[in-house]
């Protein structure tokens, strides 16, 4: 079982996953925040 396991290619593959994850959630927050009302100033 441990043989099977490639330690390399599950690091590259949690690498993609977190960059990919990074890059969805600033996609959103950045088209969320321009799309925001600004407030007035107090």
């Amino acid at each position: 079982m441990q043989n099977a396991v490639d330690w390399r290619m599950d690091l590259v593959n949690c690498l993609i996953k977190s960059l990919v994850f990074a890059i969805t959630v600033t996609w959103i927050a950045l088209f969320n925040g321009y799309d925001a009302i600004p407030l007035p100033p107090d």
